[in-house]
């Protein structure tokens, strides 16, 4: 087949991968439970502050109930299969582990006979958790539909969102099918990182395993042998590199679509493995360079990575169909909980997001050397304060008057774009206004970032006499 045409055939598709990649909104509806590490084996699990064990909750859990897993190190030794399709939640504010452990297929099998991986799930919804384990011969996380038995593809797709997997062993770490965004995947040890079909976006997929790809794309079969309707790979905004020179995807069958990426040098972007022509389409935005993240272990993006900024927003993609992946792909947290839409580079309000799971986080502007004119102003007279600025920021003093725990906001004076070093600002209290009585003031000094982050507030305070 002619690359044009496999072009053409992958751009078909892509209206509904890119539908595929948002979490729907009607995902986290239903009844809340809770599980924590120390939770108990008994209960109904629906209160906060009375909770059950993540086993026990998921025994508890109907279809489309939500897990909420308070925050902590969950040791799962035989790992988890629940028994319809439920959403897990992290904790807002931290990042729960579940850590299953060394494990293999037959210890899961001899706890749930029909597993097919350490946590088994079928339309279920991941969202802020960390899984971490090691095994030769079964996955962490399984979202295949190899034993689902059923040609219903909304039934069985899963969507994960700021999820971190860290797999150990000669197994494949996730078996997906449906959406990952915001999320990391890494191998050490395995063949592929990330197996299955779907959506990649926003997310980092690493194999460190020598001679390795990092994403092997597969057709994904009910018992039936016939092929189900979603077998495709559609990523974007990702870092996903292999190593020595492997393929960084590798489809047996289905099509891929990727651009807006990083890959590893040396290696072909994306190849379909002979005798089958897979339709494969590569965009102009594919990059080689060096991430330059932290560290190996540490996957946030440096200062000076070429990936800050360097993502497609929904604009540039121009996709009319992707009104959902901006609001939730696009936006919103990366895998850590930092705010995506950072602008890194600019400097300016224009903010893009980064290639890769970790936004770059730039410095917000900072107060020093703050400093009121006049602790005992006059009524009539006037009062200042004096700052300086670490970075360009949108500026706000507020004069507010203190009683008791009562603040009243009576004056307020903005500056945009207030550029970096010192400044004073001015307020006249002009005598016979209501609003400067004598009393006890406070001024209320916020930076804020061009691109919106509020940094840290300062106050001063000061009496009109």
């Amino acid at each position: 087949m002619r690359a044009s045409n496999r072009t053409t055939t992958v751009l078909a598709c892509v209206g509904a991968l890119a539908a595929a990649a948002a979490i729907p909104a009607s995902a986290f509806a239903s009844s809340d439970l809770f599980a924590s590490p120390a939770g108990k084996a008994t209960g109904d699990c629906h209160f906060k502050a009375d909770p059950c064990s993540l086993t026990h909750a998921l025994d508890r859990a109907s279809t489309r109930d939500t897990v909420n897993l308070l925050a902590g190190r969950y040791t799962v030794a035989a790992g988890l299969w629940p028994q319809q399709s439920v959403n897990l939640v992290g904790a807002s504010g931290s990042t729960p582990v579940v850590d299953f452990g060394t494990f293999t297929m037959a210890q899961i099998k001899a706890a749930h006979p029909a597993a097919a991986g350490a946590l088994d799930l079928y339309g279920s919804n991941l969202r802020n958790i960390k899984f971490v384990g090691a095994s030769d011969d079964a996955p962490i996380l399984n979202f295949d539909d190899s034993t689902a038995g059923t040609l219903d593809n909304s039934s069985i797709r899963a969507y994960i969102d700021r999820i971190v997997v860290e797999g150990s062993g000669a197994a494949i770490p996730v078996e997906l099918m449906g959406g990952m965004r915001n999320s990391i995947v890494t191998a050490s040890d395995s063949a592929y990182a990330l197996d299955g079909v779907g959506s990649v976006i926003g997310s980092t997929v690493i194999n460190r395993n020598p001679s390795s790809s990092a994403i092997r794309v597969r057709q994904t079969r009910a018992p039936s042998g016939l092929e189900q309707l979603h077998n495709s790979l559609y990523v974007r905004n990702s870092i996903v590199r292999g190593t020595n020179g492997e393929p960084n995807l590798l489809t047996l069958g289905p099509a891929i679509d990727v651009d807006w990426a990083n890959v590893s040098a040396g290696a072909p972007v994306a190849f379909s493995l002979p005798p089958i022509e897979a339709a494969v389409s590569i965009g102009s935005h594919i990059t080689t360079v060096d991430p330059a993240f932290v560290s190996a272990t540490d996957l946030h993006l440096q200062p000076t990575s070429p990936l800050v900024d360097a993502g497609a927003t929904a604009v540039t993609l121009g996709l009319a169909n992707l009104s959902e992946v901006t609001a939730s792909d696009l936006g919103g947290l990366d895998a850590f909980g930092a705010r995506r839409l950072r602008s890194g580079t600019s400097g300016g309000a224009v903010a893009l997001p980064d290639v890769g799971a970790a936004e770059y986080q730039p410095p917000l502007p900072a107060l020093s050397a703050v400093r009121v004119a006049n602790r005992k102003a006059r009524t009539g007279g006037s009062n200042s304060v004096s700052l300086r600025l670490s970075a360009a920021a949108n500026l706000v003093v507020l004069v507010q008057r203190v009683q008791g725990k009562r603040v009243t906001t009576v004056a307020t004076r903005r500056l945009n774009k207030a550029g970096v070093g010192a400044l004073s600002v001015k307020f006249t209290l002009k005598a016979g206004r209501k609003k400067f009585v004598k009393g006890s003031y406070r001024f209320a000094v916020t930076p804020t970032s061009l691109d919106g982050v509020a940094g840290n507030a300062v106050y001063l305070p000061f009496k009109i006499v």
